[in-house]
């Protein structure tokens, strides 16, 4: 019988699966599809039913999986995987019912590939006037779509580039409206200028580096000192630090940007904007770093910081000099990765070839590039005014 109540002990009952046995293409062995995570027999049932259609009409690859998969069709799956990794029964219990209600309730026929920031956006303006406490709701659903990119399924996570959101007013007159993820570049030069007096040599360093180079956190933070090269301005970019199934954070010889189907280049010129920067930093640090990372942490084994470091140095930063940042005219915070959305939009600002941009941040298409382009008033009658100049001058 393909359909079964499962063993598995369970707070909130009993769950039921389905076995559907196939023949391996390649080794000519039987192998089955397995699913066990359904409250009801009748659920169980129109997931067997559903996942044989597929089979039927190809739509089901069994060595690689779903060729163009729903919310829906890998959600159960993926609450498997986030229970198999240490999480206590409770949470997962919890975890569960959130994302069942709310994102599965939202998404669940939207295929996986299809899903842009701005559909994400759009989701959690809608969960913001309903749940008090939102935000809890971005940690799981953006293991939602990592689970589906170690699967294949998509390239990037739409998550990484979600619009933040600001909440104005309370009960009736409550409204969300999107706050900035990026600062213009005279915004950005202000919050350096009093990063550079507020910050330790190291902090500093790393986020004017990911401000003029577009890195990610986890690229800037595998950095070995031999991959910058302040003789010929260039900076080499082939790894970067991840988790593992377990939640360990381990390096890797590849980054993001290895989802491209094209040559992945890993050299790339330096903004002359680094150079004093990067000198200062090498001669304040340098014989104090016995580790081959460009950004090192004397506590931990393996030489590296934490993923979670710089977003600790940028929370506490902002909350010591909200005050002097505010007089200066910004009104905004923004993530670590955010600093990567404004040197994207810079270069857009100065009319960059959107391939040209595409190329140097390293992202697998023309879609996630434009993701990361946010225009304003000034960048825009900035560019109108280039134009009128160019046209003038001809």
């Amino acid at each position: 019988m393909s359909v079964y109540k499962s063993k598995k002990m369970r707070k909130d009952g009993v769950r039921w699966g389905f076995n559907i046995y196939y023949k391996d293409e390649v080794t000519g062995k039987e192998k089955r599809i397995t699913r066990e995570t359904y409250k009801t027999k009748r659920e169980a049932e129109n997931a067997e039913r559903m996942m044989r259609n597929k089979l039927d009409n190809g739509e089901y690859n069994p060595l690689k999986g779903d060729v163009r998969l729903r919310v829906s069709d890998l959600f159960d799956s993926f609450i498997e995987y986030y229970a198999s990794t240490g999480v206590r029964e409770s949470t997962v219990f919890i975890v569960e019912g959130s994302l069942r209600k709310h994102f599965l309730g939202y998404f669940g026929d939207y295929y996986i590939s299809m899903i842009k920031p701005s559909d994400l956006g759009a989701f959690f303006r809608v969960l913001a006037t309903e749940l008090k406490n939102y935000k809890r709701m971005n940690y799981p659903i953006s293991q939602f779509f990592e689970y589906a990119k170690n699967d294949g399924l998509i390239v990037t996570n739409p998550m990484d580039s979600l619009p933040k959101l600001k909440i104005v007013g309370k009960g009736r007159d409550k409204q969300v409206r999107e706050s900035p993820v990026h600062y213009t570049q005279s915004e950005l030069e202000t919050v350096l200028e009093v990063m550079y007096n507020n910050l330790n040599a190291k902090q500093y360093t790393y986020f004017t580096l990911l401000a003029y180079t577009g890195l990610r956190k986890s690229e800037a933070l595998a950095l070995y000192k031999d991959d910058i090269d302040l003789e010929n301005m260039r900076i080499t970019i082939n790894k970067t630090l991840s988790k593992d199934s377990s939640g360990n954070t381990i390096l890797t010889d590849t980054t993001k940007g290895s989802g491209r189907k094209d040559a992945i280049p890993t050299v790339f010129p330096l903004h002359p904007r680094l150079k004093q920067p990067l000198l200062d930093y090498i001669a304040k640090t340098g014989k104090y770093n016995e580790t081959k990372y460009f950004f090192p942490s004397h506590r931990s084994e393996n030489g590296h910081l934490s993923m979670s470091a710089p977003d600790k140095w940028l929370v506490k930063f902002y909350n010591n000099n909200w005050d002097e940042l505010a007089d200066n005219g910004i009104k905004h915070r923004i993530s670590v990765h955010g600093f990567r959305h404004s040197f994207v939009t810079a270069l857009q600002a100065q009319n960059y070839n959107p391939n040209v941009i595409m190329y140097l941040t390293r992202h697998a298409d023309l879609s996630t590039t434009y993701n990361y382009t946010h225009f304003n008033v000034d960048s825009i009658e900035n560019l109108m005014e280039l134009s009128t100049k160019k046209e003038l001058d001809n």
